[in-house]
């Protein structure tokens, strides 16, 4: 995504944070996305020249794939194959991390907001394995992001984290209004990846 709109802030994963381990007692179940078919969807949605790749023009209706273009695009041809896809995707379910630990910080006009709602929305070729996420910022604009609580093991439900995932990102507030291209026409899209070392991302609107 274009970088007046957000940046990433780099820090590493902490170790409570990745709770992987399918099947394990107490561990946050792995989100497991036929990588396949989900990369076949999003070239089926996205792909209106029928070259089996998604360009940038193409991923402008895609905030998440676009502002993870670099990582996907492992041949440096500015674009995204179902090859490329079908590996990063596949990868997400093969690193066996339940969940991430993310926050985020929202500024307003150049100051932090509190009170803001911030919803991270699973792209829909993902077939609803990935799970929303959402948090509310606090004074300093900061708030940690999760799923909901009934996806999580009963001795963890307190916890917060995030499934690795291609997002859209809406944020609205109760008293602030917010402009449409970040939440109902939202240009805001997320990767959450391990494989990025990133737990903080910043959205300034």
């Amino acid at each position: 995504m274009r970088s007046s709109h957000y940046k990433l802030m780099a820090l590493v994963f902490g170790a409570v944070t990745i709770l992987g381990c399918y099947g394990r007692p107490g561990a946050v179940e792995v989100p497991h996305i036929d990588a396949d078919s989900a990369a076949e969807d999003a070239l089926s949605k996205y792909d209106t020249n029928g070259d089996s790749k998604l360009s940038k023009d193409e991923l402008k209706n895609c905030p998440s794939l676009l502002s993870a273009i670099g990582s996907f695009d492992k041949n440096n041809d500015k674009s995204i194959d179902k090859e490329e896809l079908t590996d990063r995707l596949a990868m997400w379910t093969n690193s066996g991390l339940g969940v991430s630990n993310l926050a985020c910080r929202v500024f307003f006009k150049g100051r932090p907001l509190s009170g803001a709602n911030v919803e991270l929305i699973p792209e829909d070729f993902l077939h609803d394995v990935v799970k929303p996420a959402k948090g509310v910022t606090q004074d300093s604009g900061s708030a940690q992001l999760g799923i909901d609580s009934a996806f999580l093991p009963d001795d963890l439900k307190r916890l917060k984290g995030v499934h690795q995932g291609l997002y859209r990102v809406v944020i609205t507030h109760p008293d602030i209004e917010i402009p449409s291209k970040y939440n109902a026409d939202t240009e805001l899209g997320l990767e959450v990846s391990y494989e990025t070392g990133k737990n903080m991302v910043e959205f300034k609107l």
